[in-house]
């Protein structure tokens, strides 16, 4: 799971927080560190790392979530629908 290994390596925290949850008809994975953060708009939109998740998570038919600013930390939240079996 690189959103782990990343937080763990490059964010600067002491630590990370991942949490999968049911939420409705949705799981929902979330990765939460409180180190250096980033300026979401200015990570390169060709990079395959987060657009890559998303363009994933999309086809699932979720949706990825990122919320961080610089000096307060990084959340990355998927959200994905729970597949129903008969």
């Amino acid at each position: 799971m690189g959103t782990v290994t990343n937080a763990c390596q490059y964010s600067g925290s002491e630590k990370v927080k991942v949490s999968l949850v049911q939420e409705d008809e949705d799981l929902c994975l979330e990765v939460r560190d409180w180190g250096v953060g980033f300026d979401p708009e200015s990570v390169d939109q060709g990079r395959f790392g987060l657009e890559g998740m998303r363009e994933r998570a999309r086809l699932l038919g979720g949706n990825l979530a990122i919320e961080s600013e610089p000096g307060k930390g990084t959340c990355i939240r998927v959200t994905l629908p729970i597949l129903k079996t008969s």
